[in-house]
């Protein structure tokens, strides 16, 4: 009588070797294929949606509350670029133009990779004029800083920025010995930036591309490893000027392209 015999489970280790094998060709071609996609997510509609849903909260902060409201767009000291809800506030800001960080909002980071320019390099005609602006750092700046306005009635508007502390004060007063120097943990004067009391420097440095300026209807967003990759004085011809710009609709607040 024959004695029955019995196939053991399991794999051999020559199959062991050729599995780990295929495996190990699979995940090299996928993990570069999925952070492709990641990428081209974070550019093309990663940060149109967190700008629309910025917009659209801004817009409903203006009409709730009466007065321009926006969302002011600025990198901080490490270059990450975040969007940060605005209000215009005369009385505590000491200008007749001034806002200041809304109470109660979180300022947005955008995606890392991720920067904004705005769309008219103040009045800068020609490309060669843009890519002049664009070549120093104060300018670079002075794009990468700006704000975009509703008004009461939730319609974008023109209207001169200049963003400060929710408590006024400037540079003098923090230099001042006096104690008299802002707290507040979202705009605040350099020396209190470099303090990390706050995030973002206010409107008081014009020779840094931190001064007023009118609030704005259109900007680009782009990637900032290819920025970088472009030599200063060919930042727009180079690669800003080969994006499609973001226009805002001034009834919806919304994102388009034309």
């Amino acid at each position: 009588m024959m004695k029955p015999t019995f196939r053991k489970n399991g794999l051999t280790l020559t199959e062991l070797v050729v599995v780990i094998a295929v495996a190990a060709i699979l995940l090299g071609i996928s993990v570069p294929a999925a952070k492709k996609i990641a990428e081209s997510f974070d550019y093309s509609t990663g940060p149109r949606s967190l700008i629309n849903a910025a917009l659209t909260s801004a817009r409903a902060l203006a009409v709730a509350q009466s007065t321009p409201a926006g969302v002011r767009f600025q990198p901080d000291a490490n270059g990450d670029f975040y969007m940060i809800f605005i209000i215009y506030n005369r009385a505590k800001t000491n200008l007749a133009n001034g806002f200041m960080a809304a109470a109660g909002r979180k300022p947005i980071r955008l995606p890392q990779n991720i920067g904004v320019l705005e769309g008219s390099f103040k009045g800068a005609g020609t490309a060669a004029a843009k890519d002049a602006f664009l070549s120093t750092e104060a300018g670079l700046r002075d794009a990468q800083t700006f704000s975009v306005v509703f008004s009461e009635q939730g319609q974008l508007i023109r209207f001169p920025v200049r963003v400060r502390n929710r408590d006024g004060k400037t540079e003098t007063d923090d230099s001042s010995g006096s104690g008299n120097s802002s707290l507040d943990p979202i705009f605040n004067t350099k020396k209190n930036v470099e303090n990390k009391i706050a995030m973002f420097c206010q409107d008081d440095y014009p020779e840094e591309g931190l001064g007023q300026e009118n609030s704005v209807y259109s900007f680009y967003i782009y990637e900032k490893n290819r920025l970088a990759e472009v030599p200063a004085g060919q930042r727009f011809t180079g690669y800003i000027g080969n994006l499609q710009k973001e226009f805002i609709n001034p009834y919806t607040g919304q994102l388009i392209r034309r």
